[in-house]
């Protein structure tokens, strides 16, 4: 349910009883002048507050959000005098609309914040997209001029935590073996030998020293590097203590339980 602020002087016009569709559609918020920071809400007024408060409103509506607030005035005749600032109202009513006019300016109102809301989520999406393709590309210059092994392999983990915003990371290299063995039969085929396993090859964490030592593992699903490499699917973990029992890996929490480390989201590529 949405909001609509009201500051009215007149007691409880805006009430359950005269405007039902309007409290079923709409939770009305009593405004506090003095309140700061975000609001997200079309705000009512009276025409008499307005004039009188005017700065206090523009502050209200402009001041302390990315977008303006609409505000809609009521007890204002059309016949009048314009107001000063036309540029400050959305919408002028009388001083007791009836539920459907008023629905239809505050749907309008509200309908005016979430297309500007839905502008503002697209503008800084389409900002971090380029932030983000700016990287990659950084890090693609970078790769590509590394020619240490092992200096390369540390860049990509690194690079990847800092796009990531990762504290840790570890990297993995699938290892393999397919080769020839014993003589050839009759049909010149010939065995061969064939396996696959990871090296747990590089580690980093911002936040606890440790002493790494590299480890031979077998691919297989009951682990979660194991159940990526031999799968080939991403992973998107939001916490490691709290996989679900559907899930054919479990999280080792041996580096944990040495460390005093708690590992909570994963990112598993």
């Amino acid at each position: 349910m949405k909001n609509i602020l009201l500051w009215t002087e007149r007691s409880s016009w805006l009430s359950c009883e005269s405007y039902p569709e309007i409290h079923r559609q709409f939770e009305i918020t009593p405004l506090d002048p003095k309140t700061t920071g975000e609001l997200s809400s079309p705000l009512i007024v009276d025409d008499t507050i307005l004039r009188e408060q005017t700065e206090t409103i523009r502050r209200l509506a402009r001041d302390s959000r990315p977008f303006d607030l609409p505000v809609i005035v009521t007890g204002h005749s059309h016949e009048e005098q314009e107001w000063d600032d036309e540029d400050l109202v959305f919408d002028v009513l009388s001083k007791t609309p009836s539920e459907m006019e008023l629905l239809r300016s505050v749907r309008k109102a509200s309908h005016l914040l979430d297309s500007e809301q839905r502008l503002l989520e697209s503008q800084a999406a389409a900002e971090q997209r380029a932030r983000e393709l700016e990287q990659l590309h950084a890090i693609g210059v970078a790769l590509s001029a590394e020619r240490d092994h092992d200096r390369l392999l540390t860049l990509i983990l690194s690079k990847s935590r800092e796009i990531t915003k990762a504290d840790a990371g570890s990297l993995f290299l699938v290892e393999s073996i397919d080769e020839p063995i014993g003589l050839e039969d009759k049909k010149g085929d010939q065995a061969r030998v064939t396996s696959r396993w990871l090296v747990f090859r590089l580690a980093q964490n911002d936040s606890r020293e440790f002493k790494f030592h590299e480890e031979i593992l077998e691919i297989t699903p009951a682990s979660i590097a194991g159940y990526v490499a031999l799968t080939r699917k991403t992973l998107t973990i939001d916490d490691a203590y709290d996989i679900p029992e559907d899930q054919p890996f479990t999280f080792n929490r041996h580096y944990d339980e040495t460390t005093g480390y708690r590992c909570c989201s994963m990112l598993v590529v």
